[in-house]
């Protein structure tokens, strides 16, 4: 007869992940793990009636597999990871004839006046134009060139 075991908190055992309520058989932990396992109230035995069946017990899904990457239709790698946004995929320059003050003033360096300034200023033919209406020193320009556009 087949000894089952409940888990009560979330597992790791041989690389495989076990979460809170799923089962998990004697034979995948052996003798000294499950004794271990039991004592330490991460397990408990299930009852288990003469014919081996569980009786009222859930059935949950199949160990947590290892987190693998997701793959694209274009073939490039993308990542698992919540939050984790694509290294390839760079935001478009920022237009300074046709932002507006709010996007102007989420650019680093670039406060509400210099937003004003670089408004009140417009149009603008090149880049350099826009950096002497800004005011903004020539080094904190160049940081933010590879997000301008004209």
């Amino acid at each position: 007869m087949a000894v089952t075991y409940k888990v009560l908190t979330p597992l790791m055992h041989d690389q495989t992940t076990y979460g809170v309520g799923e089962l998990v058989d004697h034979a995948a932990l052996g003798d000294d793990t499950a004794t271990h396992l039991a004592r330490n109230k991460v397990i408990e035995l299930l009852p288990q009636s003469a014919d081996g069946a569980t009786p009222d017990v859930n059935v949950y899904p199949p160990p947590l597999a290892p987190e693998s990457p997701i793959p694209s239709q274009e073939g490039d790698q993308q990542s698992t990871k919540k939050g984790e946004a694509s290294q390839d995929a760079a935001p478009s320059p920022l237009n300074l004839n046709q932002a507006e003050e709010a996007a102007l003033e989420a650019l680093p360096y670039i406060g509400p006046k210099t937003a004003e300034r670089l408004i009140d200023n417009r149009p603008y033919e090149t880049l350099d134009q826009a950096r002497e209406a800004s005011g903004l020193s020539a080094a904190k320009w160049d940081e933010l060139l590879p997000q301008l556009s004209i």
